[in-house]
């Protein structure tokens, strides 16, 4: 059975493997280098995982949401899906821009009332697990790794350089297999905190209120609605239509949050619309969503087709009838 103080001799070992590398070498080394060279080992020598049992670790299984580069299956259950990426892929964490430390703790996570945005490769790697009714994935260049609740849609826990993990090997070593049998991913994610969550989303929401506002009055020629007949912005008006397009991103950022649809349902919308200026606006895949407040309320603003900002305002309804 592998020890944690064999299993740190095999850390550092690797880790030289990798600092003997040139610029050059991390740059031409596949994806399938980086699983072979790094990953398996990393899981093997240093966290025990049974790499050599097809019953316990598998390549390329196709799954009802694409082929994880990597499928952990433990004896205890509770599948982990793996998504690797070559070096240099994986980028740095907004939260790590504001710390000396190289590794990001569930103690320093707050609970978020909606989730994070995710890189595509974060939502990737989270999209395996959730589509295959698992709970727990990974994202991970040797480089870099990132444990995600899936059912959650949060961060469970990130290591953002090769060395943090002898720095928090504690940390690191929740991830070797007898500590995964005995609940060690579980355990992790319920240290996330719920301080300054209110805080902290009212201070987002407010400013993005204020930038679409702005990005609002900045084109009035495209969005006439929002002056009044003596010329003047009509406050109220621009709140209310800000205000309700907001509340429509947030009910579908909490719909994902409580898998009422999948995560990152948002992101696609917003992907397609980049991609394909013919399909739906954003605010148009939004139009039809169920309703949320009394039909005689303003719905959301509609952007027009020539471009971000370009706004229209909805009629309310009539008493009792749907909103046009």
């Amino acid at each position: 059975m592998l020890t944690e103080q064999t299993a740190r001799r095999h850390l550092q070992d690797l880790l030289a493997k990798y600092e003997r590398m040139t610029e050059a070498e991390r740059r031409q080394l596949t994806e399938d280098g980086v699983i072979r060279q790094f990953i398996d080992i990393l899981l093997r020598d240093v966290l025990g995982w049974p790499i050599e049992d097809p019953a316990r670790y598998k390549y390329e299984v196709h799954t009802q949401a694409g082929r994880p580069d990597v499928t952990l299956l433990p004896e205890s259950g509770g599948v982990i899906f793996l998504e690797a990426k070559r070096f240099g892929v994986i980028k740095q964490l907004e939260q790590a821009r504001y710390t000396t430390a190289s590794t990001i703790t569930p103690g320093q996570l707050a609970l978020p009332g909606m989730a994070a945005d995710r890189t595509p490769e974060e939502q990737q790697a989270i999209n395996y697990a959730f589509g295959n009714g698992g709970t727990w994935a990974i994202l991970t260049n040797f480089e870099k790794l990132r444990l995600f609740n899936a059912r959650r849609d949060w961060l469970v826990l990130s290591f953002e350089e090769p060395s943090a993990y002898v720095r928090d090997f504690d940390l690191l070593w929740q991830l070797a297999y007898p500590n995964v049998l005995n609940g060690s991913l579980d355990a992790l994610s319920s240290q996330r905190h719920t301080a300054d969550v209110d805080k902290d989303y009212l201070a987002f929401i407010n400013e993005w209120r204020q930038k679409l506002a702005e990005d609002i009055v900045q084109r009035l020629d495209a969005n006439p609605w929002a002056r009044r007949p003596d010329g003047e912005i009509d406050l109220p008006l621009l709140r209310a239509v800000v205000q309700r397009f907001l509340d429509r991103l947030v009910i579908v950022r909490f719909a994902e949050d409580h898998l009422v649809i999948p995560p990152g349902t948002l992101r696609e919308l917003y992907e397609v619309r980049r991609s394909n200026r013919y399909t739906f606006t954003m605010d148009e895949f939004l139009d039809r969503l169920p309703p949320v407040r009394p039909a005689a309320q303003l719905r959301a603003v509609r952007p027009r087709p020539g471009g971000p900002g370009q706004l229209q305002r909805c009629r309310p309804a009539a008493a009792g009838g749907q909103a046009v």
